[in-house]
């Protein structure tokens, strides 16, 4: 029903984002430096729909929004809404149980709200959205008002000390059955740790396995929020990833290791000459990009769109020994 209304508004740059909406802002114009960049969006929540635009924060359920912008719309809206309704009623049990059969393996392990139950105003979803993640996502990730509380009640005693609140995105980390064998917590209020990374096993930590297509270029990022940008991406666990368990997963021509534009990290850089040394594919983000930021995320909150950035990736990818000569330039800022 929504995708027929829709439609019919005169949103400049419209486009289907998942469930959602992306457009130009009609209530504030959008940017006026850049002709092509939409802030506007209409989030699909359930039956809940919301109009909110990234730059003037204007917020509104899609029929106040309807109401005031689009009057004849709206009643066009409310008619087509009443006769679902109807429908829908018919059809509650059923689509109930389907919901349970989706979501049921997800649940299992973790007994916390999902991001996409949370209201729009709820300041974990302001800040998803604050950093323009793919709005997809929600459904995948968690939330908890106190993370090592929440870990305590899978791993009992595993945190002695527990602060009275410590509010963090939980992201899960899945096997490629969909069972979930590690959750990394991500703070919101300053936390005395940015990331906090439990595992309930001795599987390898590496984030996104559910979602990996073998048979394609498989992005290897650093953090999972820049995964959660280009298609097929994982992201690494941390500094410890096992290269070889890669190529158990995959083959070696398949990865491509994506890592931030620091090229004065030396931590990083004894990682990235690893993995050329190893024979891996690697983007090296040229310095002029660096204005936009040092990872993805950053370079899509700065304007530039993952279309963009898949296609810098593409022109900058080095290997061997040639991989290894361009490494030292790109070091020394060149």
């Amino acid at each position: 029903m929504i995708e027929h209304i829709i439609h019919e508004l005169p949103l400049p740059l419209l486009e289907p984002v998942g469930d959602n909406w992306n457009f130009r802002c009609v209530v504030c114009g959008d940017s006026k430096k850049s002709q092509t960049k939409k802030r506007g969006w209409i989030l699909v929540n359930g039956p809940k729909i919301t109009y909110y635009c990234h730059n003037c924060h204007y917020q509104k359920s899609i029929l106040s929004f309807l109401k005031e912008y689009y009057p004849d719309v709206a009643k066009s809206y409310i008619k087509i809404a009443f006769k679902n309704k109807r429908r829908d009623h018919q059809d509650a049990l059923v689509q109930t149980e389907v919901e349970k059969d989706i979501s049921s393996n997800q649940q299992s392990q973790l007994d916390i709200p999902k991001m996409n139950t949370l209201h729009a105003d709820h300041f974990a979803v302001k800040y998803f959205m604050k950093r323009q993640l793919p709005l997809k996502f929600l459904r995948y990730l968690y939330f908890t008002d106190n993370y090592c509380a929440f870990i305590n009640t899978i791993i009992p005693g595993k945190f002695e000390k527990v602060p009275d609140k410590d509010p963090r995105i939980v992201i899960p980390y899945y096997n490629h059955h969909r069972k979930i064998f590690a959750v990394q917590g991500r703070a919101l209020e300053g936390g005395y740790l940015r990331y906090i990374t439990i595992k309930f096993n001795d599987h390898k930590k590496i984030f996104g396995l559910e979602r990996m297509d073998r048979t394609k270029t498989i992005p290897v990022f650093e953090g999972a929020f820049d995964s959660f940008f280009i298609p097929n991406s994982i992201a690494m666990g941390g500094a410890d990833l096992d290269l070889k368990y890669l190529t158990v997963l995959a083959a070696k021509e398949q990865y491509l290791f994506c890592f931030d534009n620091e090229p004065r990290n030396t931590e990083m850089c004894a990682r990235i000459e690893k993995i050329l040394k190893a024979g891996f594919r690697v983007c090296l983000m040229p310095s002029k990009y660096k204005k936009y930021g040092k990872d993805i995320n950053k370079m899509v909150e700065n304007g530039m769109t993952a279309r963009e950035i898949c296609g810098i990736i593409k022109d900058n990818i080095v290997q061997g020994k040639f991989g290894l000569m361009k490494f030292n330039l790109w070091k020394k800022g060149k």
